[in-house]
């Protein structure tokens, strides 16, 4: 056993406090997510709102829900939130879709990051990478260290369920948001991401959540809508499976279908390679 894994919850809390006290100043990639909320709502507390500032990178794969989420954080928070328009349309390896897209998207956003904190003379870039990301396929990590980013929540050995029991504590009014991600994750890789399929999963998850699925990913295959809810919620998926179906294909997809695995974070790494490079992490 690791010596993350013998640490209890205070422990970790006290390794966070101690490792922005050393940053003393950040700009954090925030966005609205319950990862990056902790950071914001931890740096804020600790070094002061006037010594942390909160950037989210708005584009067509970033979801409006979180854009609101983030929203109420910052009016809990009170921090210094900047929004910006981040350029990966922009980058032909993000268009391209391979396997390491998120290596460009995040690249650009901590260029950017980056350059906001030489110009207001702050210390850190931050992310809000967790525990658990290092048994996931994640590219977007490799940005980070090139670009000198640190992961205090990461550093500290904070897994998600301890991110929300935090959050919770101190009331926090995202504890309990359902994890996300960005849109351009529902299209397989070696697909090109567009605006206009981004906002088609947009609008078709729009609608899944109309039907009152809490938690809800569509999977965009060409004209297959792969629709992925909660375990507990696949049968009221299939009572309703017409309403659905109808309210989907209006939106362009000839097929629509209910995924019986249920939804799981990331599925779209549901390949050989990326399946193995995930067991060799672990």
């Amino acid at each position: 056993m690791d010596t993350i894994s013998k640490m209890t919850l205070t422990e970790k809390e006290g390794l966070l406090d101690a490792t922005l006290l050393e940053i003393e100043s950040a700009v954090i990639a925030f966005s609205g997510g319950v990862d990056s909320s902790l950071l914001l709502h931890k740096a804020s507390s600790i070094l002061g709102i006037e010594k942390v500032i909160a950037v989210t990178g708005i584009s067509p794969s970033y979801p409006k829900i979180d854009k609101h989420s983030a929203e109420e954080v910052i009016r809990f928070t009170g921090s210094i939130w900047l929004t910006i328009e981040t350029s990966e349309f922009n980058e032909p390896g993000y268009m391209e879709n391979g396997k390491d897209r998120c290596f460009f998207c995040k690249r650009d956003l901590f260029k950017i990051l980056s350059r906001i904190a030489a110009e207001r003379g702050v210390r850190a870039v931050l992310d809000g990478s967790i525990y658990d990301d290092i048994s996931d396929y994640r590219p977007g990590r490799r940005a980070a260290l090139i670009a000198g980013v640190r992961s205090p929540l990461y550093e500290a050995g904070i897994y998600k369920k301890e991110v929300r029991a935090l959050l919770k504590r101190d009331g926090l009014p995202n504890w309990d948001k359902p994890s996300s991600a960005c849109l351009a994750s529902r299209i397989p890789y070696g697909t090109e991401v567009t605006p206009k399929r981004l906002s088609q999963v947009e609008e078709g998850e729009e609608i899944l959540k109309g039907f009152g699925f809490r938690t809800s990913r569509l999977r965009w295959h060409e004209n297959i809508a792969r629709i992925e809810v909660d375990q507990g919620e696949l049968s009221k998926a299939i009572s309703i499976r017409k309403d659905i179906i109808l309210a989907i294909k209006r939106i362009g997809f000839t097929y629509v279908c209910l995924d019986i695995e249920g939804l799981r974070t990331g599925s779209m790494n549901e390949v050989p390679e990326l399946v193995k490079e995930k067991t060799i992490r672990k």
